[in-house]
């Protein structure tokens, strides 16, 4: 009760202390292949879980006329981390006794799940996660994202969502000629 009251009273700003998130100087950490793999391993029930949760989403979303659309996860860290970032924040301390790499690799399998289950269902995804830049401007921490973060997010997303909403509802499209129509008039007199 206490530290919900001081939560409420006193709340944390987490963009003040970006101690923890620096990039360039970090502690780092190196796992083992078995630690990884074993902790990998441990992802199987929770991924089928996970599997099923989407499935179920899908089959609410299209019993209530919903179109769902899904999106992967992006992350900083990862096989194709910037080199301009020394030292690699794959290695970058992360729940104090793991890494960003293996953040990454647990965040990829869910991601591949995800991009399944679309793919089976019929459901568009936006492989946010492949898009995405992996570098520091767009990015907090690991998963979340700046101001600059938040723009680009929403020009991949505007991008991916643009042609299947254009085919999926094209009786609300609107052309530009029925957007403005004195403009066209105007235009058609040239």
């Amino acid at each position: 009760l206490v530290q919900n009251l001081k939560s409420i009273f006193f709340p944390q700003n987490v963009f003040a202390d970006r101690s923890c998130w620096d990039f360039s100087n970090f502690n780092s950490v190196r796992l083992s292949k078995e630690y990884m793999d074993s902790a990998l391993r441990q992802q199987t029930n929770i991924l089928n879980l996970y599997k099923q949760r989407l499935e179920l989403i899908v089959k609410l979303c299209r019993q209530s006329g919903i179109s769902p659309v899904f999106m992967t996860q992006p992350c900083i860290a990862g096989d194709s981390m910037q080199e301009c970032i020394k030292p690699s924040v794959d290695f970058h301390e992360f729940m104090n006794h793991e890494n960003a790499q293996l953040f990454w690799l647990k965040l990829r399998m869910y991601n591949e799940v995800t991009k399944r289950v679309a793919l089976i269902s019929g459901v568009p995804c936006i492989d946010l996660a492949t898009k995405m830049p992996k570098d520091p401007v767009y990015f907090y921490d690991l998963i979340h994202f700046t101001n600059e973060g938040a723009r680009k997010v929403a020009e991949i997303v505007d991008d991916g969502l643009t042609n299947f909403l254009a085919e999926k509802y094209s009786a609300y499209l609107k052309h530009r000629e029925q957007q403005n129509p004195i403009e066209s008039a105007l235009l058609a007199t040239k």
